[in-house]
């Protein structure tokens, strides 16, 4: 009985701190999360360039029919 009690006040004791870094953890994963859906956008935008330059054909020579 004495030794559950021990565990008891111990789990308690530390149960505040537990909540702090779940927490911590919680805003870090939420800013790497930002963080890496704004390089995926970033990423994409830059292939659409790409690909529309590769893509463009303004300065194009055709040859004409005989």
């Amino acid at each position: 009985m004495k030794e559950m009690l021990f565990q008891l006040r111990w789990s308690r004791q530390n149960y505040a701190g537990d909540y702090y870094i779940v927490m911590n953890n919680n805003d870090t994963v939420q800013l790497c999360s930002a963080l890496l859906c704004a390089m995926i956008i970033s990423t994409s935008a830059l292939q659409l360039a790409l690909l529309r330059r590769l893509f463009h054909r303004s300065g194009h020579v055709t040859k004409q029919r005989a």
